[in-house]
């Protein structure tokens, strides 16, 4: 499940009004990618703290700004390395042909180099009106509570009911992926006849209508 995740082309309305949620008084800018040889995917918080022990200059924290467009604004933990001439980079892998990132500064959001290795979830902020938007918030929430519970350090160690329970969860944040609709969907589905009581649910669960979507009360 590959959640759709790029930098907004622009800074709309609606992410300034998320930014100003995250940190009041503070303002999203562009910062350029330019992957560090020496650094690891995902290991933003490590990648730029060794940079400014080689390298000099300082720790930037804060949060990149993704959207999944017309579902969802998505804050994801981060830490940029400003040189000592005083350029902001990201200089941690991306995934995808990601060159640049919208970046909200939060430096009341320090990572805390002297507990043993953890991670900071992601923030998700709906911008269609699909509930199944906020459910898959939830799941995803969900996920990786479970993920810290039994995580020591960066190895997940899972067996039997926690092992099935962690594929369940899994699968119920699958399921309400594949039925997340955009604004745009909605507004089609709208203008469709609905599907008589006894046919299959068009959401793709095998139900009925009567029973899934079509259930009332």
């Amino acid at each position: 499940m590959e959640i759709p995740k790029k930098t907004p082309a622009k800074i709309t309305e609606q992410i300034v009004n998320v930014c100003e949620g995250i940190r009041a008084g503070q303002k999203p800018y562009y910062v350029p990618v330019k992957p560090d040889p020496n650094c690891i995917e995902k290991e933003c918080v490590f990648n730029a703290k060794e940079k400014v022990q080689k390298e000099g200059g300082q720790l930037q924290f804060g949060w990149a700004i993704y959207e999944w467009p017309n579902v969802w604004i998505e804050a994801e933990y981060h830490a940029n390395w400003i040189s000592p001439q005083n350029d902001e980079l990201g200089i941690t892998p991306k995934q995808g042909d990601i060159t640049e990132i919208l970046f909200l500064p939060d430096n009341t959001q320090e990572y805390d180099y002297s507990r043993d290795y953890y991670k900071v979830d992601n923030r998700r902020f709906p911008l269609s009106d699909d509930p199944n938007v906020p459910k898959l918030i939830r799941a995803f929430e969900q996920l990786f509570d479970f993920e810290e519970t039994y995580s020591p350090g960066r190895v997940l160690m899972l067996e039997g009911a926690d092992h099935e329970e962690y594929e369940r969860l899994k699968r119920k944040a699958a399921s309400i992926y594949h039925q997340v609709k955009t604004p745009s969907q909605m507004l089609r589905d709208r203008s469709k006849p609905k599907p008589k009581l006894n046919a299959s649910c068009p959401c793709g669960s095998g139900r009925k209508y009567k029973k899934c979507c079509g259930k009332i009360g």
